[in-house]
């Protein structure tokens, strides 16, 4: 089972009431990538730290809030950091759902290429 399928399964005994609710966990841990060859720059390496996290919402309109919060923290993050970038949608995989977006950090380093317009 994926992460998200053993958290929700251990989730689904302890949260007994909508008023636990909302509720976000994070995971902190190592990831591989077992790739032929690791890509250009620091976040493509073959072993990182990835945070993820879950969150569980009394409803589909407050779980939009919830991710709206976490992409405006992330954003407050970036800026404090001085980098330049930009927040594209993004394919949510076989995760499923239908919002979902990356932050890309602006760099002549790399192999992402970005069409940007002022519109």
């Amino acid at each position: 089972p994926t992460a998200e399928e053993v958290v929700t399964q251990l989730l689904a005994t302890d949260i007994t009431s909508f008023r636990e609710l909302p509720l976000r966990l994070f995971q902190i841990g190592p990831k591989f990538r077992d790739e032929l060859r690791p890509r250009l720059g620091l976040l493509r390496g073959r072993e990182f730290l990835m945070k993820d996290m879950y969150s569980f919402d009394k409803t589909e309109e407050d779980a939009l809030k919830t991710y709206e919060e976490v992409v405006m923290a992330y954003r407050r993050i970036f800026d404090r950091l001085g980098l330049p970038y930009v927040v594209v949608e993004a394919d949510s995989g076989s995760i499923g759902g239908d919002l979902s977006h990356e932050v890309h950090i602006l760099s002549d380093v790399g192999e992402d290429l970005l069409l940007m317009c002022d519109g």
